[in-house]
């Protein structure tokens, strides 16, 4: 005779709770962190975001379709990045929306990077509704310097700079 045996589904409590609370919110049509407007639906929405690490550089995508370049402000300082914009929702006259599955509104992401940038090197460019960031690394960041060891005599080794 054979036995099939599965194996015991270890549950994390907290992990469960939020995927029940992520259901009941989803069902009321929006995040319970998400301000609404008058018809219920969320004033902000959440743009994708992938980002990545090289040697000379931090890269990032966001996910902006439909959005004009003219709609969306990027802002770099020597240590984080803020994507804002504003998606507007196309009137239509004389019809009926049946399903509203894209939202409108402003949105913002912000992050802090886990190093320095070059700020006036920053790149930003638009390619079929996917906003590519390139952050170049700063060269003060990268730049190593050799330091002095004094000795008891008052010996000392020759600074240099690299």
């Amino acid at each position: 005779m054979l036995t099939r045996t599965r194996p015991i589904a270890m549950v994390d409590p907290f992990s469960r709770m939020t995927r029940d609370l992520d259901r009941l919110f989803g069902t009321l049509g929006g995040s319970a962190l998400q301000p609404s407007n008058s018809n219920g639906n969320s004033s902000r929405f959440a743009a994708p975001m992938n980002v990545w690490e090289t040697e000379d550089a931090f890269h990032v995508e966001t996910e902006l379709p439909g959005l004009p370049m003219e709609s969306i402000d990027v802002t770099a300082t020597t240590d984080s990045l803020t994507i804002r914009g504003e998606r507007t929702e196309q009137a239509r006259d004389n019809a009926t929306t049946h399903v509203r599955e894209r939202r409108a509104g402003e949105f913002e992401r912000a992050l802090t990077l886990p190093g320095e940038i070059n700020v006036d090197a920053v790149e930003a460019r638009l390619e079929h509704g996917v906003l590519h960031v390139t952050l170049p690394k700063s060269d003060a960041g990268r730049r190593s310097r050799k330091i002095q060891i004094f000795s008891g005599n008052g010996e000392q080794t020759p600074p240099t700079d690299s």
